[in-house]
């Protein structure tokens, strides 16, 4: 086993350790942040004891114009460091899988290191668990300080699904998901660069059919929520509509200004609710759990065909 690691860390030194100190130091510039943030608020809480849309009263403006505004200035490396979080999967998957095997053909020695191991599928196992522990490890540490901040910018509330830090499960099986094409691509070419364009096509159009895929899904499953101060303020709208409040009708806002005679207003029509078509804070969970499922099976695909290519493949 130290064998197979000192073989890894030989193999990539390089990226392994730039990619190692940026996830410790992504990490440890999350929970500073959020250890700021989290001070200031609990230095002050009479700022934060209320509604987040509701004014401050003016006995309170004098003692909370300070701490508001060092509560905003963390906000900007906040959302800087959110997105380090978000963009970590992905630069550990493409940096880390392309050279595993792609590096190994293009340098021509594929074919005496594949002889000289007992089986193909042997030699790729000892070149991918030690980096697939690896971006386990540092996506972990980041997705989990990234969520520390989280908490304290929602201010109590739970994280919705427009949240630019994914909860763990999804960030993890991100991670491999774009590992596994990286390793594909790299075996297919055998050149690493062009192995890494490939992977990084393809993995925007994978994501962006994700994306798309997922909205049409979360769309057909929303449910009509009152618009209000309960409303889950970080959940996407599919759909902005009104509730009759006498049949409890539902029509949504095109349908009702196409409709002759509805003039359009900045208030509800008389005698109707406003509501949004969203997904329910408490189906969250299950959302996660759908979306890490869906990208954990195409990972498993994606390492499947490596499996394939590698073990089919002239080493040169």
């Amino acid at each position: 086993m130290l064998a197979t690691l000192r073989l890894t860390w030989r193999l990539q030194r390089w990226e392994l350790a730039i990619l190692g100190l940026a996830g410790v130091g992504l990490a440890g510039a999350l929970v500073v942040i959020a250890w700021q943030m989290g001070a200031i608020q609990a230095a002050t809480p009479e700022c934060w004891a209320r509604d987040s849309d509701a004014p401050l009263e003016a006995s309170l403006m004098a003692t909370c114009e300070g701490p508001l505004g060092a509560y905003e200035g963390w906000r900007g490396p906040g959302d800087i460091a959110s997105l380090g979080v978000a963009i970590a999967p992905f630069a550990l998957g493409v940096v880390l899988g392309v050279p595993l095997v792609a590096r190994e053909i293009e340098s021509r020695t594929a074919g005496i290191t594949w002889s000289l191991s007992r089986s193909r599928l042997r030699w790729l196992a000892l070149r991918v668990l030690p980096v697939v522990g690896f971006v386990l490890l540092v996506i972990t540490l980041v997705s989990l300080s990234g969520n520390v901040l989280l908490t304290e910018r929602l201010d109590g509330r739970e994280p919705g699904f427009g949240e630019m830090i994914a909860p763990w499960p999804i960030a993890v099986t991100r991670g491999l998901v774009v590992l596994g094409i990286g390793l594909t691509a790299g075996a297919l070419l055998g050149r690493t660069l062009p192995a890494l364009l490939v992977a990084l096509g393809v993995t925007g159009a994978l994501f962006i059919g994700l994306a798309f895929a997922f909205d049409a899904w979360m769309a057909s499953e929303a449910e009509p929520i009152d618009v209000g101060p309960d409303q889950r303020e970080a959940s996407r709208i599919f759909e902005m509509g009104f509730r009759d409040d006498e049949t409890n009708e539902l029509i949504t806002m095109n349908e009702y200004y196409s409709a002759a005679g509805n003039v359009m207003t900045a208030s509800e029509p008389e005698g109707m609710t406003m509501i949004a078509w969203q997904i329910p804070a408490e189906e969250h969970p299950a959302w996660v759990a759908r979306e890490a499922a869906v990208v954990g099976g195409v990972a498993v695909l994606f390492g499947i065909g490596s499996v394939a290519v590698v073990v089919r493949r002239r080493p040169a």
